[in-house]
């Protein structure tokens, strides 16, 4: 050490020794001490100073240390505790001392000493100055306590060997008291001067937390320093550990999702700024410390308490497990709840669990998103409720995803299930099928599928489109199925209706002259019969050409009645009683081996009905019920009165909720199969063999049933017998008496007749056969001629007799003519044209005495009288 004059041995030293030359060498004892006590104190200092330094370099590992537990990375601590050793001992020789680290264990972690030196300080209590002797050297040193390791750090130097001499110096000569005296008092005087300023000034520098500043002293100097040296390296290291940790938290506090940490007590030990944010809270502060379940978790949505021993936050650090919870709310700072979604995962130290980290993220929004979907989706199931067909959904694997609840009653509840295995029970799709169509093109396909359904056969129209995602990719198929059953019956009844129109129009088509014919067939052999002998050959030759015209009179009207083109001779009748009437006639025609039972309603049942075709239905259905049981049986026969309900209604186009006579006709037969049942309603179609069967009973029975606005169904199985179920519909009104007899003669007359018919058979068959009662007849043979005609024998015709449809001027048209010359005229119109066509035409006015061919003579000549005779 450089002594001179502002250095401390200088100020210090040289006027100590001066006093003690002049008092005694006491006082150089005395100063020695004193000199001790300084050099034991520079000594403290020092290693205080180092052991700082050395303390710096642990706080500044602090922050990554911890970051590196907190991740549990048991390999990024044990190299960042190794570095730090290393530090310590470049840190060490940098200022030539020794040292040595004491684990918490009191094992030797590091240490620059030799193994004998590591024995005498490895139990030195810490924050004290020791000294030791090594080799007749004196060894000064200082321990401290790092307790965040839990580390024992000894540092150890070499004390100068001219003091070890000093400290052996004796006390020379006892001083006297009053040498002492002076000797102390000078001692402090100059202590008092050279000493207090600096350390003052030193001192006053520390607590203000800044640089020492020069006192002048070169020793104090450089004590100064080494202190702001230690003080500026431990400054940078907190700022960097500041730095870091304000890195930390600008990271949390960038996130948008709510962040805080718990310890095992469930004590908060951070949070980031949303999640201060999303609770109400301003500062950290407010939230630190505090029991986050009872801040903000300690009720459920429907404010019943949340106990804590139920928080599944904390099943976290007590399951070591993550837990995910997105039905609860979490409630702010004043007072108010949020739906959250939240997580919550341990924080692991040291292989224990500490606490856990809790993230979650207000999901308030995203609920209203939700009801406002389930809104949607109610309103999309009410849409799809309210079409009425079956809709179901299938991904590309086939499987149903989706079924709404008509489809579900169509086909049962199958979603889940593969289709081709729920529907049609196979084991691959099925071949054509239209949702493996659509995925394949991309388009709409329609496809129709047949189903027994309650022991019925149903109809279903089935239509696939694709269904895309966002991308245009097809990622299922919509299938959409419509219950057909109701088109393709009233389909089926349309084509009957049309093969019924087919045959009525070839029936229209010959009707008007084969009633012609037979008009002349009948006229003449009429009138042949009356002028034979009765029993005669002639006569009985007339008889059977007479009853061959009925016969062909009445083939034409069953092809009429089946057509629906017949003039119905409709009448209130009691269904009951023409059941009876025909009760003993079908018990002939059946046969002793057929059991002809009735069972008919109380009440009477009247319709508005041709009697005469009524029991050409019955008849027809009793023939075939006979041929269906060639070993004999039962024909029943059933009357009751119904209403029919809206469905049936609309299935067999008949009036909601009116009453109807439901006439059964059921046999105990062989019955039919599905097949015959569709075709035995139409024309020409039997099961008989050839020769047995013309085809046309039953399109007989369905003309007449239809054209009295009637129903008729078939129900039927093999082996089961048959029944037959008609529907005619109720009238009111009391049923008319029947007063058909045997036929009267007629009472002729001299009146002259205005005949007007355009084919010559029928004109002159009529024209003798009024004739042969007494009327005078003049002829026309088309309404221009009628009209001449007329005009030159007004003043004595009483009677028109026209056909409907003429040549030059239908019949209508002519008697207007003639009813416009003499308003008191009479007339008959008659035609062979069928119904249909003289109401196309509007060739008949209402109230219009109308006659249809064939005429019948004795019914011709009683409407003659019975009109010749109206006032």
């Amino acid at each position: 050490m450089d002594i001179d004059k502002s250095s401390l041995a200088y100020r210090l030293l040289v006027p100590i020794f001066a006093v003690i030359s002049v008092v005694s060498i006491a006082l150089l004892v005395l100063i020695s001490h004193i000199t001790n006590d300084i050099i034991d104190d520079y000594f403290r200092s020092t290693l205080a100073g180092y052991a700082d330094e050395s303390k710096s370099f642990l706080d500044s590992a602090m922050v990554e240390l911890a970051t590196a537990q907190l991740l549990d990375d048991r390999r990024a601590v044990e190299a960042k505790q190794r570095e730090m050793l290393k530090a310590l001992d470049l840190n060490w020789r940098a200022h030539a001392v020794n040292g040595m680290v004491v684990g918490p264990d009191n094992g030797v972690l590091f240490s620059t000493l030799s193994p004998e030196q590591d024995k005498q300080v490895a139990f030195r209590s810490v924050n004290h100055l020791f000294t030791i002797e090594q080799n007749e050297h004196l060894l000064r040193g200082l321990g401290i306590w790092f307790p965040a390791w839990d580390w024992k750090i000894y540092l150890v130097t070499a004390s100068d060997p001219g003091l070890g001499v000093r400290r052996e110096i004796r006390f020379l000569v006892p001083l006297v008291a009053t040498g002492t005296l002076l000797m102390v008092a000078a001692l402090l005087l100059i202590l008092q001067k050279r000493l207090r300023g600096p350390v003052t000034s030193m001192v006053a520098d520390l607590h203000a937390e800044r640089a020492i500043s020069p006192t002048g002293v070169s020793e104090f100097d450089q004590i100064g320093t080494a202190v702001n040296s230690a003080l500026g390296r431990v400054k940078e290291r907190t700022e960097a550990v500041l730095q870091k940790e304000e890195r930390i938290q600008l990271l949390l506090d960038s996130t948008a999702e709510g962040i805080y940490g718990v310890d095992m007590n469930g004590i908060c030990t951070f949070s980031n700024a949303a999640c201060l944010a999303l609770l109400g809270y301003e500062r950290g502060e407010e939230m630190l410390g505090r029991n986050m379940h009872n801040l903000i978790h300690h009720s459920l949505a429907d404010g019943r308490s949340y106990p804590e021993q139920e928080c599944p936050i904390y099943s976290a650090f007590r399951s070591r497990s993550e837990v995910h919870r997105d039905t609860e709310v979490f409630w702010r700072r004043e007072g108010t709840s949020f739906p959250v979604e939240y997580w919550s995962y341990p924080i692991v130290k040291d292989g224990e669990v500490v606490g856990a980290v809790v993230t979650f993220v207000d999901i308030s929004e995203r609920k209203k998103a939700e009801a406002a979907l389930r809104e949607e989706r109610n309103k999309f199931e009410a849409i799809i409720a309210a079409i009425g067909d079956g809709i179901s959904i299938q991904d590309r694997t086939y499987r149903v995803v989706y079924q709404n609840e008509v489809h579900k009653g169509m086909t049962g509840d199958h979603v889940g299930d593969l289709c081709y295995e729920a529907y049609e029970n196979r084991k691959e799709r099925c071949e054509g099928c239209p949702i493996a169509l659509a995925f394949e093109d991309g388009r709409v396909h329609t496809s129709e599928r047949v189903l027994q359904k309650d022991g019925e056969k149903r109809f279903y129209e089935m239509t696939a489109s694709p269904l895309r995602d966002a991308s245009g990719a097809i990622i299922a198929g919509i299938e959409l199925v419509r219950d057909v059953t109701a088109r393709r019956r009233t389909e089926s009844q349309l084509m009957q209706a049309q093969k019924m129109e087919a045959v009525g129009r070839l029936a229209g088509g010959i009707a008007h002259d084969f009633n012609n014919v037979l008009s002349a067939v009948v006229g003449y052999a009429s009138l042949v019969k009356k002028h034979v002998a009765e029993g005669s050959q002639p006569h009985f030759y007339t008889s059977q050409v007479l009853q061959a015209a009925q016969r062909a009179t009445a083939l034409t009207r069953q092809i009429l009645a089946f057509s629906r083109k017949q003039v119905l001779e409709a009448r209130l009748v009691n269904i009951n009683e023409i059941v009876r009437g025909m009760e003993p006639f079908m018990t002939r025609v059946l046969g002793e081996d057929i059991e002809v039972r009735t069972a008919l309603a109380g009440q009477d049942m009247t319709v508005l009905a041709d009697s005469g075709q009524i029991e050409q239905v019955l008849m027809n259905l009793a023939t075939n019920a006979r041929d269906a049981m060639p070993q004999g049986g039962a024909l029943i026969i059933k009357t009751e009165c119904v209403s029919v309900d809206p469905a049936a209604a609309d299935l067999h186009d008949l009036k909601k909720g009116a009453s109807y006579a439901l006439l059964s006709v059921s046999d105990t037969g062989s019955g039919m199969d599905e097949r015959t049942k569709t075709q035995i309603f139409e024309p020409f179609f039997t099961t008989k063999e050839l020769g047995r069967g013309t085809g046309l009973g039953l399109a007989i029975v369905y003309g007449i049933i239809k054209q009295h606005n009637g129903h008729i169904g078939v129900y039927s199985e093999p082996g089961k017998g048959t029944t037959f179920r008609i529907y005619l519909p109720l009238a009111a009104g009391q049923a008319e008496i029947g007063t058909d007899g045997p036929v009267k003669e007629v009472r002729g007359g001299t009146e002259t007749i205005l005949v007007a018919e355009d084919n010559a058979e029928v004109a002159g068959s009529v024209k003798h056969t009024l004739e042969e009662s007494g009327y005078r007849v003049i002829e026309a043979h088309d309404g221009e001629e009628a009209v001449r005609k007329f005009r030159e024998h007004a003043a004595e015709l009483k009677l028109c007799l026209f056909d409907v449809i003429m040549p030059k001027k239908n019949g209508k048209d002519a008697f207007a003519e003639i009813a416009a010359l003499r308003d008191d005229v009479k007339v008959i119109f008659m035609s062979g044209y069928t119904a249909d066509v003289i109401e196309a035409k509007d060739l008949l006015e209402k109230n219009t005495v109308f006659m249809s061919k064939p005429l019948i003579p004795h019914k011709l000549l009683a409407l003659v009288r019975e009109v010749l005779d109206r006032r």
